[in-house]
């Protein structure tokens, strides 16, 4: 089972907003997912199928299918989460 559907299920989210649950998904699943990632040689490749695997995710946790037809860059807005791009060029700064 995925990672964020055993965090769907497990953590109570269909009562939590979304801003909560952006939060959430951040410190779990985002955290994980770039440990280590300030050594990363990142191309443009990885981060189209890192964001990819990010926007899946955030989908599946907010139930939103893509024939809502709902935006990744409203999923962002309603989660109060950076693009992958940006989350990995803050962790390539520090």
């Amino acid at each position: 089972m995925h990672l964020s559907a055993d965090y769907a299920r497990d953590s109570g989210t269909t009562n939590m907003s979304m801003r909560v649950k952006g939060k959430t998904y951040r410190a779990i699943v985002l955290s994980t997912l770039l440990y280590g990632a300030e050594a990363w040689t990142v191309y443009r490749r990885e981060v189209k199928k890192l964001h990819a695997f990010m926007m899946r995710h955030m989908r599946s946790t907010m139930r939103i299918t893509w024939m809502d037809k709902v935006t990744n860059k409203d999923i962002l807005e309603r989660t109060g989460l950076p693009s992958m791009e940006d989350l990995l060029s803050r962790k390539n700064l520090r």
